[in-house]
């Protein structure tokens, strides 16, 4: 495979490489420098195949450092979403040597770190009452295992939640009786996954002291 053409893109630092077979390559200023790339070069398929491979590495980093920069992001949420980015123009042998090379990377770096990740999104949660049930389901679904979950949720009170909720939506329920109250509480409250304990430890203490 040889190289006719390489010019470069509109983003600095980056360049297409044009093959004679009508392959087309984006590489980084850096890879061309690695690789000793030049005009008339023939590549044989192994360095081809390792040149694509670093090249699609570079381009999914620079797509996970995009989307760390909106939030943060669980390890299973890079994975997935690189995934998704790849999965038109790589086998899926070839994604997973590119997904697991970039999410070690950014690991090391310590841009992704599922405890961390963790406890900021809880934070994130408290202040609209979630119940412990509810975080548990949530950061399951992103991924995050069970150990990690325990330690972030060790310290949940899952009553002050309620009632922090409560003190939101209790102007809405200020014409109705006790037991109209009471009622409403105990489905509003079970809706939104706390337990029954909590909610009878609760729901007593606010209607006394309103």
């Amino acid at each position: 495979m040889e190289l006719v053409k390489l010019t470069p893109q509109r983003r600095s630092g980056r360049w297409n490489l044009y093959f004679n077979e009508g392959t087309v390559l984006g590489v980084s200023t850096t890879l061309l420098a690695d690789f000793h790339l030049r005009i008339g070069q023939s590549l044989t398929p192994q360095q081809f195949q390792r040149l694509e491979t670093a090249s699609w590495q570079e381009k999914s980093y620079q797509k996970a450092l995009r989307l760390l920069g909106r939030r943060q992001q669980s390890e299973n949420e890079i994975r997935e979403k690189l995934e998704q980015y790849l999965y038109r123009f790589l086998p899926v042998g070839k994604r997973d040597i590119v997904i697991k090379t970039v999410i070690r990377k950014l690991q090391k770096q310590g841009l992704i770190n599922d405890l961390e990740f963790a406890r900021w999104w809880t934070t994130q949660h408290l202040s609209r009452g979630w119940s412990r049930r509810q975080l548990w389901q949530e950061l399951k679904r992103k991924g995050i295992n069970k150990e990690v979950i325990s330690q972030v949720l060790a310290n949940y009170q899952e009553e002050q939640s309620l009632r922090s909720l409560l003190r939101k939506k209790w102007k809405q329920w200020h014409n109705m009786t006790n037991a109209e109250k009471k009622r409403k509480i105990w489905l509003w409250g079970r809706n939104r996954g706390f337990n029954s304990e909590t909610i009878e430890e609760v729901i007593d203490d606010v209607l006394e002291n309103r």
